[in-house]
């Protein structure tokens, strides 16, 4: 649109280093809900899919959505792109830190819309400024709302969204009829449903 607007209707060839999806291993981190529709919408891209979760899942799942568990350290080895869909807890807090970018190839890029705890800020902008991975794209972080002096924002190699894309329109009805529907289950000393797996035992 920004393009449009300023009337630059045409690109210089190898001006620009633009890539595709096909032939490349996406590493999905979290292979819950989320990490499955995620898989679910790469499908028709040619891609190879890793996933590492602590919870495996199940062969026909696996088969079924083409994943293939990975270790995460070899995860970050292999894949171009790394995309985070796990949960914030003291196991994932700062995943993303000077190791394990070191582990990374110098053309991946990283995708967080899940946690910003899941990600080292101070490592991650070392690691793209001096080109270590090629580049990030950021819809949340550590400190909600952002400092608008996070040094993340000063780079060219990081694509920033705020956190908003959740509640749309037609999701509305949805929250608020399992809103509902809970409260029905536990007025009937049933549990509810849709709970967070960490706080199914508290």
């Amino acid at each position: 649109m920004c393009g449009v607007r300023a009337r630059n209707h045409s690109s210089k060839l190898g001006e620009e280093q633009e890539h595709e999806l096909a032939g490349k291993t996406v590493g999905i981190i979290g292979a819950g809900m989320i990490g499955k529709t995620i898989a679910r919408r790469l499908s028709g891209f040619e891609v190879e899919l890793l996933y590492y979760d602590p919870v495996r899942l199940s062969a026909e799942d696996a088969a079924k959505l083409r994943m293939t568990y990975c270790e995460r350290d070899e995860l970050f080895r292999r894949s171009d792109v790394v995309t985070l869909h796990a949960p914030a807890n003291e196991s994932s807090h700062h995943m993303i830190c000077e190791r394990t970018l070191a582990l990374m190839r110098r053309d991946a890029i990283l995708i967080n819309t899940a946690r910003g705890e899941l990600i080292d800020e101070a490592a991650l902008y070392k690691a793209l400024r001096e080109e270590r991975i090629f580049a990030a794209g950021l819809d949340t972080f550590d400190q909600e709302p952002p400092d608008p002096q996070n040094p993340l924002f000063t780079l060219q190699n990081v694509v920033l969204s705020p956190h908003a894309a959740g509640p749309t329109w037609e999701s509305w009805p949805k929250r608020f009829g399992h809103s509902f529907a809970n409260i029905e289950r536990v007025a009937r000393g049933e549990p509810p449903l849709w709970v967070i797996p960490e706080l199914r035992s508290s």
